[in-house]
Parts: structure tokens; sequence; C-alpha cells
């Protein structure tokens, strides 16, 4: 499916005579395809594996995955967007999603409190999994920052804090900046 959508993408934008750049980068996308459905297809199954542990009715299981690990996801995201407004609203539908989990008559409500606290726990689980499963995009962006800040000079003061000791402080320099 994802393979047909990007299709769709790259013929819409030549269609558009979008200029060549952009059309690199679109078909750059495609040999990304097979990581991010192995990633998401790893999450699903791992998290597939913890819920089966708990053994939840369906109607349970669905509330969990379908509310309950969005919701905390959401809620995870949302501490890290930057934007007010972007902050605000994840937060409001991570608490929509946590409040239909949590509802006082729902499904959750009805357990006990141990119970209820392993499944929130094991949801908890799964979203922080997504997190760190798709983090991989994130460490390519790290490391491209390294890569250019390795490429600038550090200032004396920098490099004093970054280093211990006493020493020659220009040796240092010289050093770091061949890094």
């Amino acid at each position: 499916e994802l393979e047909e959508h990007l299709g769709r993408i790259e013929l819409v934008a030549s269609q558009a005579r979008l200029p060549k750049t952009c059309m690199e980068k679109l078909g750059s996308v495609r040999p990304l395809l097979g990581a991010m459905v192995a990633t998401v297809a790893f999450f699903h199954q791992r998290a597939a594996l913890w819920l089966a542990s708990l053994l939840l009715e369906p109607e349970l299981e669905a509330l969990v995955l379908h509310s309950l690990i969005p919701g905390f996801y959401l809620e995870r995201v949302a501490r890290q967007a930057s934007g007010g407004d972007r902050r605000r609203a994840l937060r409001k539908a991570s608490g929509e999603l946590l409040a239909r989990a949590r509802a006082p008559n729902g499904l959750l409500a009805q357990l006990a409190p141990k119970r209820r606290e392993l499944i929130g726990q094991t949801a908890r689980r799964c979203a922080e999994l997504f997190v760190r499963a798709s983090s991989c995009v994130e460490g390519g962006n790290g490391q491209l920052s390294l890569r250019h800040h390795s490429l600038h000079r550090l200032s004396k003061r920098k490099l004093k804090v970054l280093t211990s000791g006493g020493g020659n402080l220009q040796d240092r320099s010289s050093y770091f900046c061949r890094l």
C-alpha cells in the first residue's frame, strides 16, 4: 500500500513538473519503505506478545490497542513537541484517548486496581517501544548534527568546558578541530 501511495505521489509530482531535486528526494524514499514496514511490524509483533501475556478479553485488548497505547504515545510526544499550540493539541488528543480508556463505567474501571496497573504499565511499555523502534530517523538526524558540529571550530570557552584538567589549550583545540 505504501508503494502504491508513493507511486501516486511521484505521478502527481511528475505531472506538476516539480524540480529535479524534489523528484530525487521522492526517489530516495522508496528504498526506505522496507525498513519502515519492518519497524512497524516489529512494534506490532512485540506489542501483541506483551498483550497476549495479559490474557485480555478481546474488547479490553481492543481498548488497550486503540486508546491506552496511543494515549500514552501522544502524551510522550507532547512533552517533546516544539511550539505551544502543537503541545496543547497533542495533550488534548492524548487526554481524550486516555479518558476514553479510563472511563468510570468502562472496562478498565471494572478491574481490580493491581490488574488495571499491570495493564497500564504494559500499555506504557508498548508506547515507549514504538518511540524507541521508530527513533532510527532521530538517530540519523543526530549523526548528521554531530557531523555538522565536528566541521566547525570550537570556541576556547566551550573547549575548556568540554575538556578536563590542565594542559595546553591550543594543543587541545587543534586536536579537536581535526576530529
